[in-house]
Formats: C-alpha cells, sequence, structure tokens
C-alpha cells in the first residue's frame, strides 16, 4: 500500500506548487519500476497528470479556488497497483 502525503506549499504569484511525497512500498521480491500521479477535481475520478521514477512529485500550478484530489499507483513489468489514500488540497 502506498501512503501519499501533501508537503508544504510554495506560491507562486496566483498559482502555487506543492510535492506529493510517499514511502516505497517495495518488499525485496517485487521491483516497482516507476509511479503513476493521479489528480482529479472530485474523489476517486482522476485522470493521470504524470509518472515518476522517484517516491515524491511536483505539482504545479495549482489555482486558488480549487479543491484538488490526488492519488499515486505503483507499476512493476506485470501490472499497475490500487490506487494509494486519496488526498485532498485546497486553497
Amino acid at each position: 500500500m502506498i501512503f501519499l502525503m501533501v508537503g508544504c506549499p510554495q506560491e507562486y504569484h496566483e498559482t502555487r506548487t506543492i510535492t506529493l511525497e510517499w514511502d516505497d512500498p517495495n518488499p525485496p521480491e517485487v521491483q516497482v519500476t516507476h509511479y503513476n500521479v493521479y489528480q482529479g477535481f472530485t474523489s476517486r475520478t482522476y485522470e493521470e497528470i504524470g509518472e515518476t521514477f522517484e517516491t515524491m512529485f511536483v505539482v504545479e500550478s495549482l489555482d486558488p479556488g480549487l479543491m484538488y484530489y490526488f492519488a499515486v499507483t505503483a507499476e512493476n513489468i506485470y501490472s499497475e497497483s490500487g490506487y494509494s489514500n486519496e488526498v485532498l488540497y485546497a486553497w
């Protein structure tokens, strides 16, 4: 299971940047090839916004007045995991 957290926001003019961070779920016998990052404007309704090989992802250009929902999946050569816990970010 992937546990997702939101890091401290950074403000840039009229938008905001946040860092999503999570723990590597790997037991030694399973190798994650990459992580898929998802964003939505309603709970559990996402679109993929990127992928990373790290256990963090920077989300830029978040607009004020909106609620953002985020989740992450882990992928290996065989399949993609289920979604992580959901994180809500609003400002």
